[in-house]
């Protein structure tokens, strides 16, 4: 696969024998090393190595140690390994997620077309059931005991800095080797004899390194010692020099010291190294619900980490290890490190997953431990989102996401990348991308962030040169995209911004400072913002905090977009649309023509002439809910509506109009037709409109069966009201009915009237739907009594 010492070679070596996958790319460089030293060859003849930016390899090379993600890139252009003879995943117990996808690739070639492929899996401290069960292997256990390692517990204030701590702790080291004193009191367990040897200290990452290294330089009164940095971005001179063995001094060897991040976990053996200093901290992917990324959080390290760790102690000679916490502390820790599937973001995994076999299902895909299903949907949506898949029976990757599964990054700034790189304005893409992936930094807006600021706005120098380094990497990665620029030179880096994060659009409302993101979710920009105002954002980051008022959605990191920006970006996601609204001040109904990204409104402006049906309808609508009240609607209405709905009981058969809800809401809305404004309905006719619902026949029949008035003798009418649900009634004085000896009916005798008899005084006297037994039975002892008080009127 090249020559030895070829840079940036991703070409398949056809007669590789073994592939041996390591998490780091220090791991796999030294090793490499390590196994050429040891079979007598040439770095990158027989044995080579390959990471992400550097690539020692020939065409004679038979071992090659790689990165997770090298191979993965590796077997997207050689599906079948043709030529690997075996693969090997080493230190498999960090279960990095491309160590699991690659696992599960090589189990299902085993399983399928390539039977003869050698696997092997390899950890001090494997799940050796799970793989067991998961791979129907044999387990082959290699002992190689340590040397006594004996635990120091230091537990310090959590005020207390743990660079500051782990000074402290070298200090006493230093001191009591020097002195072969026996520990203080508050180390557990005697020491006898200090034994000689370098230090190793772990510090989570390569921030606290720096603070480490300086608290160290400063400490008085101890031995001479050299202490160097180790990370896995530190340059390869800078990283040999710290590994290499310190050349003699006069007249002693002075201690050598090691600040270094989990690559010296595991892997590696580090010459000369009998202390190991642990903080018990680690820098760990999780999902940053915030930014929608995966970033680098400080945790604390598990049972088996810390013990991976102190076994660095042990590996040549007997040593000690401090941990700068309490026994107690320590018992409480998790036993195992957590798979990464189950603490990032999938859309990654997924990405590389359909790159590398258009057919293979995610949701199916034999995972050693399942993802949770919402976590793949969410991250298929992201995807989808970012224009990487579409969604039809199936996800399919599209142009852009094969580009993306070329990127080793998250999708998001992949997306970004691509975008940059066909607009021709990677250079400040990148420092944003670094910008958004680098939690750390803290800043108002990313356009904050240039060559004169950092030091003006207070930040660490640590952290700005760690996202200098990261835009540097990014720029590279970007070199090597072969996406053309189709877009003007230098147009626009905020679209790129824009294009990694289009679910982070929002759009302000009104004239305050209150925005609005998909899905009608209230937010706003953070104070220092330097994007408020503008019309529409993309923010980076996106935060619920908790108030007095309750949780509110802040928006950071945030630059100004337009509706032009996303056409130019996402075409099929921009609509249009006209939609009316009432305006409660003017009482009327206004026109509007919007412009939508997704369901999100970025763009609204009133027209005139609102649609004379679509404003009758709203108006209905206003009536119906009682917030307008039609003058015209009166006391006849109301009776016909009783009417209507009493014939319609006694009829179940006709099946009749019951003028319910929305029956009278088409009469509004007929009351209204052609208004635009209340002013221009309100004093509008309404019993015709509402007598118009039903047909002409079933208004006769209504008229019939439920008539207003019913005639008595002597030519009087009886007038009736109805209520639905109840008898019909009516009113008379008694006078009007002595000729009327049985009880009225109405509906064709189906409903008998319940007659209210009145005193001449107009006061009722009895109420009775039996109108020939009152007259029998009530009216001789009623009329005795009215008679005398009312002498002149007619009694019967």
């Amino acid at each position: 696969m090249g020559n030895a010492g070829q840079r940036h070679s991703d070409r398949p070596n056809p007669v590789t024998g073994v592939v041996v996958l390591e998490p780091r790319r220090l791991a796999a460089r030294l090793l490499a090393r390590r196994v050429a030293e040891e079979t007598g060859t040439r770095l990158g003849d027989l044995v080579g190595y390959q990471t992400r930016d550097e690539s020692v390899v020939s065409r004679n090379t038979r071992i090659r140690f790689v990165t997770d993600g090298v191979f993965l890139r590796h077997i997207r252009s050689n599906p079948t390994l043709n030529g690997v003879a075996a693969v090997v995943l080493d230190e498999f117990h960090e279960r990095r997620i491309a160590m699991d996808l690659s696992l599960a690739l090589c189990r299902t070639l085993l399983r399928g077309r390539r039977p003869d492929l050698d696997l092997l899996v390899m950890s001090a401290t494997l799940d050796a059931d799970l793989l067991q069960t998961y791979l129907d292997a044999s387990l082959v256990q290699a002992h190689s005991p340590l040397h006594p390692v004996e635990i120091l517990w230091r537990p310090q204030s959590p005020a207390l800095a743990p660079w500051d701590a782990a000074a402290a702790a070298l200090k006493d080291l230093l001191r009591r080797r020097s002195s072969q004193e026996a520990p203080d009191a508050a180390d557990k367990g005697p020491l006898t004899n200090q034994p000689p040897g370098d230090v190793l200290v772990f510090m989570p990452g390569v921030y606290e390194i720096r603070r480490t290294i300086d608290a160290c330089r400063r400490l008085s009164g101890v031995p001479p010692f050299r202490i160097f940095p180790l990370y896995g971005d530190l340059p390869q001179k800078e990283q040999d020099a710290a590994l290499a063995p310190l050349l003699p001094g006069a007249p002693t060897f002075p201690t050598k010291v090691l600040v270094s991040t989990n690559v010296a976990e595991t892997s590696i053996t580090i010459p000369g190294v009998r202390h190991v200093i642990d903080s018990g901290l680690v820098r760990v992917n999780r999902h940053d619900v915030r930014r929608g990324l995966d970033v680098l959080v400080t945790v604390k390290t598990s049972d088996s980490s810390a013990k991976q760790r102190a076994g660095r102690a042990g590996r040549t000679a007997p040593g000690t290890c401090t941990r700068l916490w309490s026994e107690r502390e320590h018992v409480s820790r998790r036993h195992v490190d957590e798979p990464e599937i189950l603490r990032v973001d999938l859309s990654d995994a997924v990405l590389q997953l359909l790159s590398l076999d258009a057919a293979l299902n995610p949701e199916s895909f034999p995972w050693l431990t399942l993802p949770e299903p919402e976590a793949l949907a969410a991250g298929l949506r992201l995807l989808a989102d970012l224009g990487a898949v579409t969604m039809g029976e199936g996800p399919s990757l599209t142009p852009f996401g094969a580009h993306m599964a070329e990127l080793p990054m998250h999708p998001r700034l992949a997306r970004m990348l691509i975008e940059a790189k066909r607009r021709g304005c990677v250079e400040q893409a990148a420092l944003w991308a670094a910008l958004a992936s680098e939690g750390a930094v803290e800043l108002a807006s990313v356009e904050d962030f240039d060559s004169a600021i950092p030091s003006q706005a207070g930040l660490e120098p640590a952290a700005v040169r760690q996202v200098q380094a990261v835009a540097e990497r990014f720029r590279r990665a970007a070199d090597r995209l072969t996406v053309p620029a189709t877009r003007p030179q230098g147009a626009g880096a905020s679209l790129c911004l824009l294009a990694a994060f289009p679910d982070h659009v929002a759009s302000r409302r009104g004239d305050g400072p209150a925005y609005e993101m998909s899905g009608r979710r209230r937010c706003a920009l953070s104070r220092q913002s330097s994007a408020a105002g503008a019309e529409i954002v993309v923010a980076v980051e996106v935060q619920e905090r908790s108030g007095a008022e309750g949780p509110k959605t802040m928006l950071s990191l945030a630059v100004p977009v337009d509706v032009e920006d996303l056409r130019d970006v996402f075409p099929d996601r921009c609509t249009t649309r006209s939609t009316h609204e009432w305006n409660t001040g003017r009482k009327a109904v206004e026109r509007f023509d919007e412009i939508l990204f997704g369901d999100l409104v970025v763009r609204k402006e009133r027209k005139p002439n609102p649609d004379r049906g679509v404003a009758a309808q709203m108006l209905a609508e206003r009536i119906a809910s009682g917030e307008l009240r039609l003058e015209l609607w009166d006391k006849k209405v109301e009776a016909w509506i009783d009417r209507c709905r009493c014939v319609a009981d006694w009829f179940p058969e006709r099946n009749l109009l019951r003028c319910g809800s929305e029956d009278l809401l088409l009469a509004y809305a007929e009351i209204c037709d052609g208004a635009t404004k209340w002013d221009d309905c309100r004093k509008r006719p309404c019993l015709p409109p509402i007598k118009a619902l039903l047909s002409p026949a079933d208004r006769s029949f209504v008229e019939r069966m439920a008539p207003e008035t019913l005639p008595l003798p002597h030519g009087r009418k009886l007038k009736l009201t109805y209520v639905p649900g109840q008898k019909p009634r009516g009113s008379a004085r008694i006078q009007e009915l002595f000729d009327l000896q049985t009880t009225p009916r109405v509906a064709g005798g189906r409903a008998a009237v319940v007659i209210e008899l009145l005193a001449p005084n107009m006061r009722p006297v009895q109420v009775t739907e039996d109108l020939a037994g009152f007259w029998k039975n009530h009216y001789p002892a009623i009329k005795q009594q009215l008679q005398r008080r009312y002498p002149k009127h007619e009694w019967r």
